[in-house]
């Protein structure tokens, strides 16, 4: 799948986007709240509210020039606390979730026209927009917005300002060594189970032995799958198991070393599925079986 304008575009200044909407409601609850819209990072730079105002207006205008429609006129005057901020994003969210992703990619040579300050514009097309002007500032005034807050004394994190933007590719199999938290677990049980409290601090007690265990059985799971032969060995144990059961296929020959005129003979497949069991139990303690018509294990 190849990586277009519209990823480059809308899916990065949605993420900038909950990126913001995250670090900003975790201020919200700080003490000296009330204090964070009028802070600026140094004396000559913009304060939080132009971060917050300049980010999302970009946002929505990056959608209008990619899709070709007009931008919407966003004020600033409502754009002075948290409340409204969120608001803000949550508006612009929308605009950018109903972007078109074909529009946005058919698009991408089309001139744009961006305006660079009082009476200065240029004149570029729709994919240099994107690359060269909007991401860079998006980004630029995401970072502003996040170092203001930290300068302010909000308890935020790199974990904060990426979670928006990772969280979605990580595999759920990726181990956390950390237990529960209290609201984690009010999610995981009903109403009627015992209080999240008393179900976080039982789980907690265990947890490190739990997630130690998971580890040990992920690493047997991908060891037996790295084993030599492994998949031809299931195949071969699927295939016993249906002789088994519906008979021998009639129109397939014999394999080499396979049935015998003895009835009671095994099967190679049978002998190959035993030696396989044998395979697993020893792959550990460092002895290889040979299978049955393997002349050489590498």
């Amino acid at each position: 799948m190849s990586y277009t304008l519209y990823d480059a575009a809308i899916l990065h200044t949605k993420e900038a986007l909950q990126s913001l909407s995250a670090i900003l409601k975790k201020a919200s609850t700080h003490a000296n709240a009330s204090s964070f819209p009028e802070a600026k990072l140094a004396p000559d730079m913009l304060d939080l509210n132009f971060q917050v105002f300049f980010m999302t207006d970009l946002s929505q205008k990056l959608v209008a020039r990619t899709t070709g429609v007009e931008p919407l006129t966003l004020s600033r005057d409502d754009c002075t606390n948290f409340e409204q901020y969120q608001a803000r994003i949550a508006q612009v969210l929308e605009i950018v979730e109903k972007a078109d992703k074909a529009t946005v990619d058919k698009r991408a040579d089309e001139i744009v026209t961006i305006g660079l300050g009082p009476g200065k514009s240029a004149d570029m097309k729709s994919r240099d927009f994107v690359q060269g002007f909007a991401i860079p500032n998006i980004f630029f005034h995401l970072t502003t917005a996040y170092a203001i807050l930290r300068k302010e004394g909000v308890e935020i994190g790199k974990q904060d300002f990426l979670g928006p933007f990772i969280g979605q590719y990580l595999q759920v199999f990726v181990i956390n060594f950390a237990p529960p938290s209290i609201t984690a677990a009010s999610y995981l049980y009903h109403t009627n189970s015992p209080s999240a409290s008393s179900i976080a601090t039982k789980m907690a007690a265990h947890w490190w032995l739990l997630r130690a265990v998971q580890s040990l059985e992920d690493h047997i799971v991908a060891s037996i799958l790295r084993q030599p032969g492994f998949h031809r060995a299931v195949g071969r144990i699927h295939k016993t198991i249906h002789e088994k059961q519906y008979g021998r296929n009639p129109h397939e020959p014999l394999a080499p070393g396979e049935a015998t005129a003895d009835p009671n003979s095994a099967t190679r497949n049978e002998q190959f599925a035993k030696h396989f069991i044998d395979e697993i139990k020893n792959q550990f303690r460092g002895k290889p079986t040979e299978f049955p018509g393997d002349k050489t294990r590498k």
